[in-house]
């Protein structure tokens, strides 16, 4: 992916350069770098992440029919996710897994 796609991604999820370099597994340097040369191409990791991200938001934005309030709920602390914030919890496999779960268990109206 092109590194533009960092910038348009802390944008649109509303996300602090800390909250960005976390999300999608840089280092602040390197968030830096990527932000400084946006025709540059992303490694396949931060590609990788980019797009587990971007596909759980796209799946949040399903569940709740609006972009804002998928952000808003990226951003909130869940109970049915240990108290944390799924954007801290999307960059990985199993953390993804466990956003996409608790995104189907809403969508289906499963709270337990």
């Amino acid at each position: 992916l092109p590194a533009a796609v960092i910038g348009r991604m802390e944008r649109a999820m509303d996300l602090s350069a800390a909250e960005s370099a976390h999300v999608f597994g840089l280092s602040a340097t390197t968030r830096k770098r990527y932000r400084s040369t946006p025709k540059r191409r992303l490694d396949s990791v931060a590609s990788d992440r980019i797009v587990r991200v971007a596909s759980a938001v796209a799946e949040a934005v399903t569940v709740f029919g609006d972009e804002a309030k998928a952000i808003a709920w990226f951003k909130t602390p869940s109970p049915a996710l240990g108290e944390e914030r799924p954007v801290d919890l999307v960059s990985s496999d199993p953390g993804a897994k466990l956003v996409r779960d608790e995104l189907l268990r809403i969508r289906y109206g499963h709270w337990a």
